[in-house]
């Protein structure tokens, strides 16, 4: 789905026109035009600092696949059964990141109607979470930040390929590689930076830590 933004305002970068009022959105025939217009009108709602439930209200009447998606987590937290049982109805298993993401989502109701903590997942609840982690699929990052939370365990962000334009800028200036960094390079007292990134054959590191602490590393060749 292309989605608008616009570091000055909504008209600039989403066709020159202001966003249309919910109403208007809501009778758009077509599905991915109903979607774009909900976006712009949602960047313009951030721009004012509209609050949640104004925003909630939004998705909320949309009624597309992607309005019930983002609309899950607030059914989930609300404990809205109606409403949480019509979207999930609703959304199609035809996809992969459709499929794992009703999984993701019947797990959060299942504990959240439980009364249990994320702390207190079941063994199966556990290898539903890990599966969805590795399914490459929208849900999985969620499903690895949920391992991360429980477990500590780790995981790996691939980035996106450089775009053309990019990839030849920094080709024909000799410049052999690209950093990315954070705004603030030191996150509290310790923190590691990896240089370049990505990186091809070698890396630089530099990092700090406090004097009372140590250190451990591993790494794979």
């Amino acid at each position: 789905m292309q989605i608008c933004v616009s570091q000055t305002s909504v008209a600039e970068n989403c066709g020159g026109t202001p966003p249309k009022p919910p109403g208007q959105i809501k009778i758009i025939s077509d599905e991915w035009e109903r979607n774009r217009e909900a976006f712009k009108l949602l960047q313009s709602y951030w721009e004012e600092g509209a609050d949640s439930a104004t925003i909630a209200a939004l998705f909320d009447d949309l009624q597309t696949e992607e309005s019930r998606l983002r609309m899950l987590p607030y059914y989930v937290v609300g404990g809205d059964a109606a409403k949480y049982n019509d979207a999930m109805n609703n959304l199609p298993d035809s996809d992969t990141d459709t499929y794992y993401l009703k999984q993701l989502y019947q797990l959060y109701w299942q504990v959240q109607q439980s009364g249990r903590t994320y702390m207190q997942l079941t063994a199966a609840e556990e290898v539903t979470v890990r599966q969805i982690a590795h399914s490459g699929s929208r849900a999985a990052f969620e499903a690895h930040a949920l391992l991360y939370m429980l477990y500590g365990e780790e995981f790996e962000i691939p980035l996106p390929l450089l775009p053309d334009a990019a990839a030849t800028f920094i080709g024909t200036n000799n410049l052999g590689s690209i950093a990315f960094k954070m705004t603030n390079n030191n996150v509290g007292d310790n923190y590691l930076k990896v240089m370049p990134n990505p990186a091809a054959n070698s890396v630089d590191m530099s990092y700090h830590i406090p004097d009372n602490e140590t250190a451990n590393h591993n790494y794979t060749a």
